[in-house]
């Protein structure tokens, strides 16, 4: 199957036609059930309840993307990140630090800060 050529109904993968996706994986559209019933899933996290998620389809590249190769596409499509929209982000605590001062965290979800 080609870049855009449809991966299911409704599914027409498109993309610029200068755009890199050589080694990029094919993931078809479709549908999922995503979150728990359980009790340890995280409403303010939208890990629950349960309900179904469409998705289209779209390429994804095999290995992590490197900061020069994100830099690449910035630069050639203008795309601005949430956290620069926004003026900050929120981070997994667990990737902060010990000795960080406090920060603020989500109410009800402490471990983004």
């Amino acid at each position: 199957m080609s870049a855009g050529s449809p991966s299911g109904a409704g599914d027409e993968l498109t993309h610029p036609a200068d755009a890199d996706i050589q080694g990029m994986v094919l993931i078809p559209g479709g549908e999922f059930l995503m979150g728990t019933d359980q009790d340890d899933g995280y409403v303010e996290d939208g890990e629950g309840p349960v309900h179904p998620v469409r998705l289209n389809g779209f390429r994804i590249d095999r290995c992590a993307v490197s900061n020069a190769h994100f830099g690449a596409f910035v630069a050639a499509t203008g795309y601005v990140t949430e956290a620069e929209k926004f003026g900050w982000s929120f981070v997994f605590v667990g990737l902060l630090p010990d000795d960080l001062l406090p920060t603020r965290r989500v109410a009800h979800a402490p471990w983004w800060r």
